[in-house]
């Protein structure tokens, strides 16, 4: 059975090779303007969408739910498991997996998601209400995967607050990504060897920006230099062709890359450490509250998310005639010449439009079984 990380991201990609400079400006056009209404309805009720932690804003899933319909998708659960303890009888929390659906109900993305019993927030609440948090974590999840971006451009966090844990009155717990200011003598290695490692517990997805390379000692977000030589922070990214999260490291000849499995693995084993936030205590008299993350401006953060996308596109460029061949393929074991099947089989004008819309073949190879179920009806 695939892992949590395998299962949700599997099916979404940085970024198709083909996708131009123009077409890409017009997406972050769009996605700026609907970032600026997201945010106009997000203030307009606060209390209903935010969770205010830590000095920072955390979208609940209705923000995220909102947003997704700007772009014609849906986020639904589809399965419910109970996770049973090793004795296989006893109930121990739930797991939901949920799926990211376009207009046409072509599936563009997933996520797992549990709810366990051990969390001091669920302990004693009834199973159906530890199975609705699940299904609520995995469609945020779900979203998240393919809207992070454009919540990033509206200013807030990119973590849903379903996903953060709460203590047991239910206050939001939130730990800071900071890296501590003695740097471990390890190194993550590359996602590119091929020595097979134990896989850390989770891949503490919240985690953006690297806390090896991405700070520097005094806990401050770097930017360094790109091939370009514009500034950028060193944030993690993932590829079609990645089998996990990594980023390649500055100054290094031949590139080599940080894995974040192996940065996870740093911080399970105590030797990253994380320094945990706690929500501020509204006492008369509080206690001083630990520094903030450093804020990341929109434009930055998107400035970091475009070079992500574009180096990502460099690593995975292929011909067009090699992505072009499983569609004709495809076309041709239906009946259709190119021409037609462009003209009556495709969604978009082009197949190029088509793959930067995040289509697949398998998708339209669903969307073909369609229009043939409809002729024969």
């Amino acid at each position: 059975m695939p892992t949590d990380i395998e299962m949700a991201e599997a099916t979404w990609a940085v970024a198709p090779a083909n996708l131009s400079a123009e077409v890409f400006e017009q997406m972050m056009d769009d996605a700026t303007k609907k970032a600026k209404i997201l945010t106009k309805v997000i203030q307009s009720q606060s209390d209903k969408y935010v969770v205010h932690a830590a000095g920072q804003e955390f979208l609940r899933f209705e923000a995220w739910s909102t947003l997704a319909r700007g772009y014609g998708w849906t986020a639904g659960v589809e399965t419910i498991t109970d996770v049973l303890d090793t004795d296989g009888h006893t109930v121990i929390g739930v797991e939901a997996y949920a799926v990211l659906r376009d207009n046409m109900g072509t599936q563009i993305g997933g996520a797992p998601a549990r709810c366990m019993m051990d969390e001091p927030n669920w302990s004693n609440k009834p199973l159906a209400q530890v199975a609705s948090m699940a299904g609520t974590r995995a469609a945020s999840k779900a979203l998240r995967i393919g809207l992070s971006w454009v919540v990033v451009l509206a200013g807030y966090n990119p973590t849903p607050a379903e996903e953060f844990e709460r203590d047991a009155s239910g206050e939001v717990v939130v730990a800071s990504r900071t890296a501590s200011p003695k740097p471990p003598r390890k190194r993550a290695e590359s996602p590119n060897k091929a020595v097979k490692t134990p896989q850390p517990t989770s891949d503490m997805e919240e985690i953006i920006i690297c806390p090896l390379h991405g700070y520097d000692s005094e806990g401050n977000i770097l930017l360094v230099p790109d091939r370009n030589g514009t500034p950028r922070q060193v944030t993690f990214f993932k590829s079609e062709k990645m089998k996990n999260h990594a980023h390649p490291i500055d100054g290094t000849d031949p590139t080599e890359w940080c894995n974040r499995y192996e940065v996870v693995k740093l911080i399970e084993s105590g030797e990253l450490e994380v320094t945990p936030i706690p929500v501020p205590d509204p006492t008369p008299a509080p206690e001083p509250e630990p520094e903030p993350v450093p804020a990341v401006d929109a434009a930055t953060q998107m400035q970091a998310e475009a070079e992500a996308i574009k180096m990502a596109a460099e690593v995975l460029m292929v011909e067009s005639d090699e992505a072009e061949e499983p569609f004709r393929d495809l076309a041709e074991g239906s009946g259709y010449t190119w021409e037609e099947f462009v003209e009556q089989v495709l969604p978009t004008d082009s197949l190029t439009d088509y793959l930067s819309m995040g289509g697949s073949l398998k998708g339209l190879t669903a969307r073909l079984k369609r229009i043939q179920e409809n002729k024969n009806g």
